[in-house]
């Protein structure tokens, strides 16, 4: 037998054993670092979406209080015997449920559009910006909620008066059930 052949071969399993080894670590190592990469890819996206606050929350959740008490509304007749959508006050006045005012920081207000028995809009709108959130919220006779930065040029307008729809830049905010 030959001492250089016979000391050869353990040492060269031992080296394919080592490279074995240090290749499943390193994948190991390139799937771990992909899941670290798409669990903080996923978290941007996530904080992206702008997730509302708790008082945000109060103002989403005014909004469609108003959208329901709005359908109700137009389900009676008035004394002519029409259907139509009411104003804020209209809707507290027929014993509709409605959001107070300065809820959780947001005040509320609510209108039919030029075509009352069709359109509908509402807006609830920080009272500061740093009590109620930093959003302004938009919905009508669709039924979605809409948001823009208090801050942005449009915020301070309400909704158009001929479709009832919100503000230019106003964009649609995700539905959390």
């Amino acid at each position: 037998m030959d001492p250089v052949t016979s000391d050869s071969r353990p040492a060269r399993r031992g080296l394919k054993i080592a490279c074995f080894v240090l290749l499943t670590l390193l994948a190991l190592a390139a799937v771990g670092l992909g899941v670290l990469y798409h669990s903080v890819v996923s978290g941007l996206r996530t904080l992206d979406q702008k997730t509302p606050t708790g008082n945000e929350s109060a103002g989403i959740g005014g909004l469609k209080t108003i959208a329901t008490s709005e359908a109700i509304f137009r389900e009676r007749q008035d004394a002519a015997g029409k259907q139509h959508y009411a104003t804020l006050a209209e809707l507290r006045d027929a014993g509709c449920s409605v959001p107070p005012n300065g809820a959780n920081g947001y005040v509320f207000e609510a209108a039919p559009g030029k075509d009352a028995e069709f359109t509908w809009w509402a807006v609830a709108r920080p009272e500061a910006v740093m009590a109620g959130g930093d959003r302004v919220f938009f919905s009508n006779q669709v039924g979605k909620i809409y948001a823009l930065p208090s801050t942005a040029p449009h915020a301070s307008e309400l909704p158009d008066p001929e479709t009832c729809r919100p503000p230019a830049g106003a964009e649609l905010v995700p539905d959390r059930r």
